[in-house]
């Protein structure tokens, strides 16, 4: 009997590998396989367009999360953009400036008297 290097490996693939002259399972970089690679080159095709396949759909799945994401997070915005709008139409407009001044278009009639002609 052989003993296992890695703890956490099952001894019995341990021994299975070993049968089918893979590398020991300390020289994997993955040493947690439930199985070891397919040997059948049809087996190792397929495995790689099934994973081709999964990254791909991966992918898409992300793309539709993003746009959900993107989405609501436009509906809010407009929401926000409208609640505000319909704020300024209906509230009016407070005047901040201090008493006494003009407004806007506001003409100030006034005499005045020449000091001095000289220069400051």
């Amino acid at each position: 009997h052989k003993r296992c290097i890695i703890d956490s490996f099952p001894l019995r693939t341990y021994l299975s590998v070993e049968r089918r002259s893979i590398p020991m399972p300390y020289l994997y970089p993955m040493p947690y396989y439930i199985s070891p690679p397919p040997m059948n080159p049809l087996s190792r095709l397929l495995a790689g367009v099934t994973a081709v396949l999964a990254l791909v759909a991966a992918f898409f799945f992300g793309l539709v999360v993003l746009a959900l994401a993107v989405g609501i997070g436009l509906l809010f915005w407009l929401g926000i953009r409208l609640r505000l709008w319909w704020m300024r139409r209906h509230i009016p407009p407070v005047d901040t400036a201090p008493a006494g001044t003009p407004q806007k278009g506001e003409v100030i009639d006034a005499e005045y008297t020449v000091v001095s002609r000289q220069k400051d």
